[in-house]
C-alpha cells in the first residue's frame, strides 16, 4: 500500500464512507505496508483497535443491539480518531504531492 491508499482511507473515514474501526484496521494495514507503524500517529490508532478487537465490523448478521452497540463504541472513540487522521493527512499529503 501506498502513501495515497493511506490518504484516501483518511479522506473516507473523515467523509464517513468507512466505519471508524473499519478505517483504523484499513488504515493500521497501510502504516505496514507503507513501513511507517511505528509512527507515533499509528501506534494511536493501534491502540484504540486493541481497546475495540473484540468488536465485528457492522455487517447485516448482527442483531440490531449489538450493532448499536459498535455504534456507541465508534461514536466514543470519534473525536481521536478524527484528529489522528487528520494530523494523518497533514503529516502524510505532503509525501504523495513531492512524489
Amino acid at each position: 500500500m501506498t502513501y495515497t491508499q493511506i490518504i484516501n482511507v483518511c479522506e473516507d473515514i473523515i467523509a464517513e464512507k468507512l466505519s471508524i474501526f473499519e478505517g483504523i484496521r484499513k488504515l493500521i494495514i497501510c502504516a505496514y505496508d507503507a513501513h511507517i507503524e511505528n509512527d507515533e500517529l499509528f501506534i494511536s490508532l493501534r491502540a484504540i483497535d486493541s481497546q475495540t478487537d473484540h468488536l465485528p465490523l457492522i455487517n447485516k448478521q448482527l442483531s440490531d443491539t449489538f450493532i448499536k452497540q459498535i455504534q456507541e463504541e465508534e461514536e466514543f472513540y470519534k473525536k481521536e480518531v478524527f484528529a489522528l487522521v487528520n494530523n494523518i493527512l497533514k503529516k502524510y499529503k505532503t509525501k504523495i504531492e513531492v512524489s
